[in-house]
């Protein structure tokens, strides 16, 4: 049986909001990969890709958790897909009091945590817990 999808069109429609946002910032563009790559998309600047991310929406504020928790498989596939791009991987999150970006890197500690709210036991798998201060606010 497959795992549900639990991606709305909502949730692309922010994620591009967010990406525009960066762009905004940095100067670049956005290009999304299509559903179920294992990052959500790339920056360009120039022809040329400077950066793959994931990007996340957050309904609190950034000093709330000390950590955020991402899945340790999204985590380890986007730093190998960065690494085929010879790119930095990023983690861009809009939280409610403005956008932060980190660059992820590749020692993390890995336990078990995940959702409980959904009742899908594959909410909980393997996770990586990066701290809030290695997040660099951007706007």
């Amino acid at each position: 049986m497959s795992r549900p999808t639990y991606e709305t069109s909502a949730h692309v429609a922010k994620e591009l909001s967010i990406a525009s946002h960066f762009c905004g910032v940095f100067d670049c563009t956005y290009e999304q990969y299509p559903p179920l790559h294992p990052v959500n998309g790339k920056f360009v600047t120039g022809g040329k890709t400077v950066a793959v991310a994931e990007i996340k929406s957050r309904n609190n504020r950034s000093t709330k958790y000390p950590t955020l928790m991402l899945s340790a498989n999204k985590w380890e596939r986007g730093g190998q897909w960065a690494q085929a791009e010879h790119v930095p991987f990023l983690l861009i999150v809009e939280f409610t009091d403005g956008l932060f970006m980190a660059k992820m890197l590749s020692n993390y500690e890995v336990f078990v945590g995940g959702r409980h709210d959904r009742g899908d036991p594959k909410d909980i798998e393997r996770c990586v817990y990066i701290p809030i201060d290695s997040f660099m606010r951007i706007a």
